[in-house]
């Protein structure tokens, strides 16, 4: 485990709370695009795994 992942785990939960709201927001207005909110949630979830999968990798990168 190396050292300067502490340091990130504080602004990565700041950001996952501020996205929180944002996703609710689509959720609650996802009917006006036709989708579900089912295929809503399926969508999130799905971007959000890749997002959590690379994380590392792209931080390692930068």
């Amino acid at each position: 485990m190396r050292a300067g992942k502490d340091k990130r785990e504080p602004l990565q939960l700041i950001i996952e709370n501020k996205n929180l709201n944002r996703l609710q927001t689509c959720l609650e207005t996802a009917h006006n695009f036709n989708i579900s909110e089912k295929k809503a949630k399926e969508i999130f979830n799905r971007k959000i795994s890749i997002i959590r999968d690379n994380w590392h990798n792209i931080f390692e990168e930068a």
